[in-house]
């Protein structure tokens, strides 16, 4: 049950959510650069949250987790005492006709927190960042963007980070690097031009970049042979298990399915055909929905197979993989827009394919 301190604060959620950053944009200036521009969009989720935290109970690892994730925004722990002050300051605030034992019920929960947050924030590096150095225009709907990174995000080939840009300020949409981590500082993203990622897509040499902490656990054990899947920018998180699984010489016989709407929107197809030809364990086929590109679409030489392979095949990936059985020997990874990946998995189960063999991503 929410105790009284919750219920004022969720019955004036939007007046305590200004009230606190007003005072933490007051004392850290640079704070506000962490939010989306329009006011109302920053943070909607504060009170929520902070009820969460303080009616649940103690759970120190979650606690120790979302310090790690909000050190990617650059929290510090002298930030994260002043936004706990602030934070109580505003309790007090509307709360003044509670019992004194319930605010320093509050109180207390609230110290908690805060000793676990900065112990936490001194231990975690700071967050990774990097300088676009190419961006490559691939088709109308898709862009390349390379940077090279001074402080690099660590994470494992298949997995996907938080990205952001002063271009897109307060939103971190979720992207997975194409190649694996690296000393050099390299990385490379594949991003279609869905309004979530239209700001990123327009970068140009020189910007910066920001990384949160890498998630997810797509990966390929090496076990036994896979079968992958991909549509669209989806291509990205299975491109780096390739390149890890080509570099490292820990691989199987692997199938990857590279799924587009229109030809031209095979935007890494002929970087994967030299691949291929280099890596006799790996076989490429391309799959379209439709035959021929629309007049918008704007293929590229990355798009177009080498003279003389033809092994294009027309229709929706969900019936042309499965056309070909339940691949049940297989370990299967599907990666691409999180609907179609879950018709993809739909599919393969469909077909017979065991639950226990399908990973899935979906961004």
């Amino acid at each position: 049950m929410p105790s009284l301190v919750s219920r004022e604060l969720s019955a004036n959620a939007a007046e305590f959510r200004e009230r606190v950053l007003g005072g933490l944009y007051q004392k850290h200036p640079e704070t506000r650069l962490w939010f989306p521009a329009h006011a109302e969009d920053a943070h909607t989720h504060l009170v929520f949250a902070l009820t969460f935290l303080l009616d649940s109970d103690p759970d120190e690892a979650l606690v120790a987790n979302l310090a790690r994730e909000h050190r990617a925004f650059g929290l510090t722990s002298d930030i994260a005492r002043s936004g706990i002050s602030i934070i109580q300051d505003a309790i007090h605030h509307f709360c003044t006709e509670l019992p004194y034992s319930e605010v320093h019920e509050a109180d207390q929960r609230l110290q908690w927190l805060a000793e676990i947050l900065c112990t936490t924030l001194d231990a975690t590096p700071a967050p990774g960042w990097g300088k676009v150095v190419e961006v490559q225009r691939r088709a109308r709907r898709i862009t390349v963007v390379r940077l090279e990174c001074p402080e690099p995000p660590r994470y494992l080939p298949g997995q996907y980070l938080g990205v952001s840009s002063p271009l897109i300020q307060g939103y971190w949409p979720r992207l997975a690097p194409a190649m694996p981590y690296n000393d050099a500082g390299l990385i490379e993203f594949h991003l279609d031009h869905s309004p979530a990622l239209e700001g990123l897509a327009v970068s140009q040499p020189g910007d910066e970049w920001f990384f949160g902490p890498a998630h997810g656990n797509l990966q390929l054990s090496g076990e036994s042979d896979a079968l992958l899947i991909s549509h669209g920018t989806g291509l990205a998180p299975l491109r780096a298990l390739i390149l890890d699984a080509f570099t490292t010489g820990k691989h199987r016989r692997t199938h990857l399915y590279y799924g587009a709407e229109y030809p031209g929107e095979l935007y890494e197809l002929a970087g994967l055909w030299q691949l291929a030809a280099a890596a006799p364990w790996l076989s490429v086929t391309p799959v379209v929905e439709k035959p021929a590109d629309a007049w918008w679409v704007g293929a590229t030489e990355h798009s177009r197979a080498p003279r003389g392979l033809h092994l294009q095949q027309e229709g929706k990936l969900e019936d042309v993989v499965t056309a070909w059985g339940a691949w049940g020997d297989r370990e299967v990874l599907i990666a691409g827009p999180r609907e179609w990946a879950q018709r993809m998995r739909n599919a393969m189960l469909t077909a017979g394919t065991p639950a226990d063999n399908i990973q899935v991503l979906g961004l």
